[in-house]
């Protein structure tokens, strides 16, 4: 889950992408309503990025030993948490497959040592097999808009923004050039629900298969007024040098369409939270050829 980042910065987006708080209360096998939750105990997603990340880490290697050698009811809590993290991100990857376009707002926030370093929110119109056009509406980038289309204009981007002295000028762009790497760690490739689905399901079994999870949960909560499922983990230290790019993870998915609501990601460097938040989300609209289109009149390239 982890390779994910960092990055979707202005970006998962995003540049170019450019996701409830946790249960309360002391963890139970059983919530009154039948609801799984992790005996490992995860930590309020609420508070200073920072605080959480650390207080995961923690718990996670203190309970973590605690599994080896106890009680089969411990085994079997941890393996159930195991199996349903492993099952719910398979079935975002099985109802991705059967997306064919979406339209949604990602709101995303990097924090760095505690500080807060970027917020923005960006407008994002996506259709398989590739296509994506980019708004930012809130942030350094406001006004910037971001066009791709796989297997058209000579494959670059089609990017209007803002130059030196507020000139605004449209530029033809490589996908894995200066200008991506500059505002984000990730390719334009991963924007929206496919870099964060993808990834997810293929660090989490990489790091299950390695015996690389220290902890994990699964629960059900509440995102933007909808219930969603929660898959929670954390790494071992030696993660680092395993090639996961993150320490821990919180997705939450919608109950109903199973696509990433909230994501957020306590990475190695620099103390460096990313979360990336998407809202009025709306799944198989029906976009046309036009909204893909440079010479669209709504856009300004």
């Amino acid at each position: 889950m982890c390779h994910l980042y960092s990055a979707v910065t202005t970006l998962v987006c995003t540049l170019f992408l450019l996701g409830l708080p946790s249960s309360q209360g002391e963890p139970t096998s059983e919530t009154p309503q039948g609801q799984r939750h992790s005996h490992l105990g995860l930590p309020s997603s609420q508070g200073e990025p920072t605080s959480h990340l650390h207080d995961l880490q923690a718990r996670a290697g203190e309970t973590s030993k605690a599994t080896v050698g106890e009680p089969t009811a411990h085994i079997h809590d941890l393996q159930y948490h195991l199996d349903e993290a492993g099952k719910l991100l398979t079935q975002a990857k099985d109802n991705y497959a059967n997306l064919q376009d979406y339209t949604a707002e990602i709101h995303k926030q990097v924090h760095v040592h505690g500080e807060l370093e970027k917020d923005e929110r960006t407008l994002i119109k996506f259709q398989k097999p590739f296509k994506v056009y980019l708004k930012w509406l809130k942030g350094e980038n406001d006004g910037a808009e971001l066009l791709y289309v796989e297997g058209q204009n000579n494959g670059k981007m089609i990017v209007h923004k803002k130059l030196i002295f507020g000139i605004k000028k449209t530029l033809e762009l490589a996908p894995e050039g200066f200008w991506v790497r500059k505002f984000s760690k990730r390719s334009i490739k991963d924007a929206g629900f496919v870099g964060i689905i993808s990834m997810s399901c293929k660090e989490f079994e990489e790091a299950r298969k390695n015996n690389d999870i220290m902890a994990v949960s699964c629960s059900t909560e509440e995102v933007n007024g909808r219930p969603a499922h929660k898959v929670a983990f954390a790494v071992s230290p030696q993660g680092r040098h395993n090639g996961y790019q993150c320490r821990s993870a919180e997705e939450y998915f919608d109950a109903e369409h199973f696509m990433p609501v909230k994501v957020t990601f306590w990475l190695w460097e620099n103390d460096e939270v990313e979360s990336f938040t998407f809202k009025n989300i709306k799944l198989n609209v029906g976009l046309s050829d036009n909204d893909f289109d440079r010479k669209n009149e709504e856009y300004n390239f």
